[in-house]
């Protein structure tokens, strides 16, 4: 070890301190660009294939329906929307996920819209609640990925004080539902 201490101050007093500063600081830019580049790398890599397996999965999913004829193709969508007697099921999912995310629910309007000769339906929710704004929005992404057929339609922000960190939303959902015939 003594031996080493001697040969480093052998050739720091040879090439200068300047030149072995330059030396150590190309020896961590190495180093950091193992440590940072090579992981970030191996993550992309990741993300990539995992993209690529999902592209696989969804065009998998949609070789029915691209292999059907237009109106065979709208009839097995009208048939993937959940039934209109799963409204009980799916409001339970909008307030549960409104309890979840800390949000007050006042009393809603909720209306069950069919139009003639229609193979869907469409029940529409007006919900006025009040929370924080980052709650609301965990609410309205959670409806809209648990719930696949709903849609939101309007949001409207209201606060009584600029200071007050409760805000006062009204949303309007539609679900979209297989009709009875």
């Amino acid at each position: 070890m003594n031996d080493m201490a001697l040969r480093l101050g052998y050739w720091a007093r040879r090439l200068g301190w300047t030149i072995l500063a330059g030396a150590a600081l190309v020896v961590c830019a190495l180093l950091f660009y193992i440590g940072l580049d090579v992981p970030t790398e191996r993550r992309l890599r990741s993300m990539e294939m995992h993209v690529a397996k999902m592209r696989i999965a969804v065009g998998q999913r949609n070789v029915g329906w691209v292999k059907e004829s237009p109106g065979a193709a709208i009839q097995t969508f009208y048939r993937s929307l959940p039934p209109e007697a799963t409204i009980p099921d799916l409001m339970e999912k909008i307030f549960d996920a409104a309890y979840d995310c800390d949000l007050a629910t006042e009393n809603g309007e909720f209306k069950l819209l069919r139009e003639k000769d229609a193979a869907y339906s469409r029940y529409q929710i007006v919900l006025p609640v009040q929370g924080g704004y980052a709650n609301i929005r965990k609410f309205v992404n959670r409806v809209l990925q648990e719930i696949p057929s709903a849609a939101l339609d309007d949001i409207g922000f209201s606060r009584e004080d600029v200071r007050d960190p409760e805000v006062a939303a009204k949303l309007r959902f539609s679900l979209y539902l297989r009709a009875k015939r």
